[in-house]
């Protein structure tokens, strides 16, 4: 059904359609109002669905649960604290007027943390250099 507006399944005895044959119904003058006035001719008991979207079964949004209270929590653990919280702090407070600054904040975590969720034990031990959000601020105010 990947191109069709409509398909027949005469086992299920149903007829599944798209959005935009379903609004192509409306006129009776469309082709598509003529084959379906034909299928329904040739099986009126024939079920009706709409074709609904699905999401790609292989898509992982590797961002779900990176929310702000989730990033301070890991940030609290860490051996650098103090610092790591205040430039996330900065971030947040000046990112705030932008168009999108959960995703400054967002990008800033994930570049200064890359193995956050594959090894996050690894920062407990590791000198982690802190990385200055200045270049974060500049890419979102240039994006809104």
């Amino acid at each position: 059904m990947k191109n069709n507006p409509c398909v027949f399944d005469p086992i299920t005895n149903t007829l599944t359609i798209t959005k935009a044959f379903a609004d192509a119904l409306s006129n009776p003058d469309n082709a598509e109002y003529q084959l379906y006035r034909q299928i329904k001719a040739d099986n009126p008991t024939v079920a009706v669905r709409k074709r609904t979207h699905r999401t790609s079964s292989g898509y992982v949004n590797q961002y779900k649960k990176l929310t702000y209270e989730n990033m301070e929590a890991f940030i609290e653990l860490l051996p650098q604290a103090d610092e790591l919280m205040r430039v996330y702090n900065f971030l947040r407070v000046s990112t705030n007027l932008c168009a999108s600054p959960y995703k400054a904040v967002r990008s800033w975590f994930v570049e200064q943390f890359p193995l956050y969720n594959r090894n996050p034990l690894f920062y407990l031990t590791a000198d982690v250099v802190v990385l200055s959000p200045d270049e974060y601020i500049k890419e979102v105010k240039e994006a809104g």
